[in-house]
């Protein structure tokens, strides 16, 4: 393996460890997340009947808003959280720009907008 091959390798394990950081940020509560969000669609579908579901309860107590307004809110955020892991998973498939790139330094310029663009997302998340 030639250095030049050695270092594009380097740059596609960043990004895709950086990349796996962000999903490992929401992955370790996906199963309360999906939940939330199921009971919001539930909670929210004409003819409704019960008790309001406990994670909607939960939510709409502890941020002082009314259960509507928590499904809602957590339905936003659901939609608002995949469209950024969309993002991130694009982001992510840009390291073939780095693998196709005729130099070195050509990879070095692709690896760091692709890192600029994980970074940015990183500061976009709640």
């Amino acid at each position: 393996m030639s250095d030049e091959s050695i270092t594009k390798a380097q740059f596609v394990v960043n990004i895709d460890n950086s990349c796996a950081d962000i999903y490992h940020r929401y992955s370790r509560f996906i199963l309360e997340y999906q939940l939330r969000e199921a009971q919001a669609i539930a909670f929210l579908t004409p003819g409704f009947v019960g008790a309001t579901p406990r994670q909607i309860r939960a939510f709409s107590e502890r941020a002082g808003i009314t259960d509507t307004a928590a499904a809602t809110l957590i339905l936003q955020q659901a939609a608002q959280l995949r469209e950024l892991l969309e993002v991130v998973g694009e982001t992510r498939m840009r390291k073939y720009e780095v693998t196709r790139a005729a130099t070195i330094g050509d990879a070095q310029i692709a690896y760091v907008a692709i890192m600029q663009t994980i970074k940015a997302i990183e500061a976009s998340l709640p």
